[in-house]
């Protein structure tokens, strides 16, 4: 009978507490524990449960009321979930009831807010708000009066089409997300 342990700490253990990175796992014998197969288990399912939760539009919009805002929305390209998933390129457009929906202000917005439910609607719904509320914070005459659009189906470059069609003056120009 041998006298190692079944697991194997890793030398590189300390390290762990530096970075949210699965790294320094052990190892028993020729793979990693049992303990930490079953936790990316659970990992793995809950970043799939999360790409694929819708965002509550509805309850978003309300809470973005209740604060003082007027949002507006639109939905990208991709007409649904499994299509966003595996069309990014629609993800980064907006559809045509968007295009014809968002019209520019008299007065152009120096920027404005794209809330995107891209592919963390859950991120979106528990920070959204608590975002603008801070930013509020840092310069209420600045951010209680720029627009905010919920977009649906959304990648990154579609806040860069929504700030194009309200004439935005600030947008990052790339096109390449």
């Amino acid at each position: 009978m041998s006298a190692d342990p079944p697991v194997t700490a890793n030398p590189w253990t300390h390290l762990r507490s530096h970075t949210p990175a699965r790294i320094a796992l052990g190892r028993a014998g020729p793979a990693l524990p049992t303990r930490e197969i079953l936790a990316f288990g659970v990992a793995h399912a809950r970043a799939r449960d999360a790409v694929h939760q819708a965002l509550d539009v509805d309850a978003l919009e309300e809470q973005l009321r209740a604060d003082g805002y007027a949002p507006l929305r639109a939905q990208s390209a991709a007409p649904d979930r499994a299509t966003f998933l595996t069309r990014p390129d629609l993800g980064r457009r907006l559809d045509e009831k968007s295009i014809r929906g968002l019209v520019a202000p008299h007065r152009a917005p120096e920027v404005l807010v794209a809330i995107e439910d891209g592919l963390s609607a859950v991120a979106t719904q528990r920070h959204a708000a608590t975002l603008l509320a801070a930013l509020r914070a840092l310069a209420p005459q600045r951010w209680s009066t720029l627009p905010i659009v919920i977009a649906l189906q959304g990648r990154v470059a579609l806040g860069d089409a929504i700030g194009e069609r309200l004439g935005a003056k600030l947008r990052s120009g790339r096109r390449d997300r």
